[in-house]
């Protein structure tokens, strides 16, 4: 049977040191356990890599101590991950800046997560700071992740879009579609954002009935996948096929169809290993297999 990749090993620390302890001397990796420490060295959603392609576990010498605003992610593995946004693109000795998207085919799973958090974090600050109630400039607060207007008092935190994202069955059919914004041929399966006021299981059927014009039945939950592009969560789910025939809604889903799990060889593209969608896919295959 598929079994999905754990997701959740990450321990995370909701807080940022004050402001007196974020020093160079305080985050200085042990010299003699190297391996104690995480960086995640953040600039335009790229991530620092070493050129062996691992994340640093100390600062590079090219940062300068009075223009850190060090932050603390949380821990993994064992190890605490810290994070520095560069004010501007900074060329390393011996290592490259390296975009999301990519390392999550370069890094393991763990972190890639929190890299993604880490850009996610860099795309919030960015985004808020002045007050988008009052305009005053904003602050980092100190021991969570927000940003705090002292004039209106108006806290704001990191944007999380929830999504649902739903593979059908039907018989030893699987629903694929091809979404008009995936410039690449991939075909998936369905997807989409939670509405105010809806449940999420509300959200499946109603973007199975949107979107190919279905309904499903069994509807049984998998697995989540923060998905940093820009800032969602993907909560993934599996259904059986109930009624209806596709009908397509043309301003997102340019094709779709029922493709058998027996003549994968015609299939067209599918997402990347690394991504829930595939793995869903995997997962109901598997499952089709199972009770043969």
């Amino acid at each position: 049977m598929y079994t999905f990749p754990e997701f959740h090993r990450v321990v995370y620390i909701t807080s940022s040191l004050p402001k007196e302890q974020a020093t160079l001397s305080h985050y200085q990796t042990d010299p003699s356990n190297p391996k104690q420490s995480v960086w995640f060295i953040v600039f335009g959603q790229k991530i620092l890599l070493t050129s062996n392609g691992d994340l640093p576990s100390a600062l590079p010498g090219a940062i300068s101590e009075d223009k850190l605003e060090p932050m603390v992610l949380g821990e993994l593995q064992g190890r605490s991950c810290h994070m520095v946004v560069l004010e501007q693109d900074t060329a390393f000795a011996q290592a490259e800046m390296v975009d999301l998207r990519s390392l999550a085919e370069r890094l393991p799973a763990e972190q890639f997560a929190m890299a993604g958090k880490a850009c996610q974090w860099e795309t919030f600050l960015n985004n808020h700071r002045f007050c988008g109630r009052c305009g005053a400039r904003m602050r980092q607060v100190q021991w969570e992740l927000a940003m705090h207007c002292d004039h209106c008092k108006h806290r704001c935190y990191p944007r999380l879009s929830p999504c649902i994202i739903v593979a059908v069955r039907r018989d030893r059919q699987i629903l694929l579609a091809q979404n008009k914004r995936h410039k690449s041929g991939v075909y998936s399966v369905v997807a989409g954002f939670i509405e105010p006021g809806e449940t999420v299981e509300q959200a499946v059927h109603r973007e199975l009935a949107e979107e190919v014009g279905i309904a499903v039945t069994g509807l049984t939950y998998r697995a989540s996948q923060p998905w940093p592009f820009p800032h969602a969560l993907m909560m993934a789910f599996t259904a059986d096929y109930l009624a209806g025939d596709l009908v397509l809604e043309q301003k997102e889903i340019s094709d779709a169809g029922w493709y058998a799990i027996t003549e994968r060889e015609v299939w067209p593209p599918l997402p990347d290993d690394y991504t829930v969608a595939r793995q869903l896919i995997e997962q109901l295959i598997a499952d089709i297999e199972q009770n043969d």
